[in-house]
């Protein structure tokens, strides 16, 4: 059990059951202004935090009605590959991903990944067999879905090619659960320490698919995630780079780029791109052929409860920090 200091240890779990530990585990990513007040300030907003998500479902892309509508025809369609829907990291992951994941230390995940710009990291990770058999999958829904006309799902709003299509759809929701706990949490636990990794609860994940002459599909944007890991599972294109613009608040979202924001990588079959939700992105339009990419976006509520209580954003908002110089 995690050691208590001396000022929490006598009180008692609180009515909802929550123990001491849970206050003291949550203390040290409270906001500083918060974090350096009084402890009678300090337990009264741990208090707000923790009741309000007490007895709340985590947030999550599909709520009850769609979920019903999914699982009531969902086993209408056969899945192409059965394997694809239990986590087998020894068919999914690279060797050198796996050991890193192993390693559980960030020398051992920095080991195998580039920064090009601050916050975005770079790394192999996907095996080409399961590249493939996620493509197919998407593609095999896809066609499915309106030969019985059934309504699909996009996972955004403003979607304008209808490109897309949310995977927990046909059935992937577990098997990508996992991945979020297993492998992207203990990684974006150690390299996004105040972005409550630790505390993921909820994911929505989606395969996009861009033909010749398409991108921007959404535009420059901020995700609606803590973290979002993005891979290319088909490449037969050229063009298609991923642009970044700068990590921002949402008060700074729409605010100019510093030159030294900009970057633009290429993707590569298996390849996985991780980066905070808040760093604005988007797609270059492809120049030929046809481009295949996976996200995952990674969701705690408990990260965005506290974010009611945090005024200060200059340890990552950019322009934050350049209005404080």
């Amino acid at each position: 059990m995690e050691h208590v200091p001396e000022d929490y240890r006598d009180d008692a779990p609180d009515e909802h059951g929550i123990p001491p530990t849970t206050y003291q585990a949550l203390e040290r990513h409270l906001p500083h202004g918060v974090r350096d007040g009084p402890r009678d300030r300090k337990l009264a907003v741990m208090r707000r935090i923790l009741h309000g998500l007490h007895g709340l479902h985590p947030l999550s892309p599909l709520n009850n009605a769609v979920r019903i509508y999914v699982h009531g025809w969902i086993h209408r369609l056969s899945p192409l590959h059965h394997e694809l829907y239990t986590m087998d990291p020894s068919a999914f992951f690279i060797p050198s991903f796996l050991e890193a994941i192993r390693s559980n230390s960030r020398d051992g995940f920095r080991s195998i990944m580039t920064e090009p710009t601050p916050g975005l990291f770079v790394f192999d990770m996907l095996r080409p067999a399961f590249c493939q058999m996620l493509a197919a999958e998407a593609d095999n829904f896809l066609w499915w879905a309106p030969e019985r006309k059934q309504g699909i799902i996009r996972p955004t709003t403003n979607d304008q090619y209808k490109c897309s299509v949310v995977l927990s759809e046909f059935g992937l929701e577990t098997m990508l659960s996992d991945l979020m706990n297993d492998f992207i949490s203990p990684i974006a636990t150690v390299l996004y320490p105040e972005l409550g990794a630790s505390s993921f609860d909820s994911h929505h994940s989606f395969v996009t698919w861009f033909d010749k002459g398409q991108g921007e599909v959404t535009g420059s944007h901020v995700d609606g995630s803590e973290v979002t890991l993005s891979a290319c599972i088909r490449q037969e294109f050229t063009g298609g780079e991923m642009y970044f613009r700068g990590v921002r608040c949402t008060d700074h979202v729409h605010s100019e780029t510093h030159n030294e924001e900009n970057i633009v990588h290429s993707q590569t079959l298996g390849q996985a791109m991780l980066y905070r939700g808040r760093h604005r992105h988007g797609a270059l339009p492809t120049s030929s052929g046809y481009k295949t990419t996976f996200e995952i976006w990674c969701i705690s509520s408990l990260f965005r409860r506290m974010l009611d209580y945090q005024t200060d954003f200059t340890s990552w908002c950019g322009e934050c920090r350049t209005e404080n110089i």
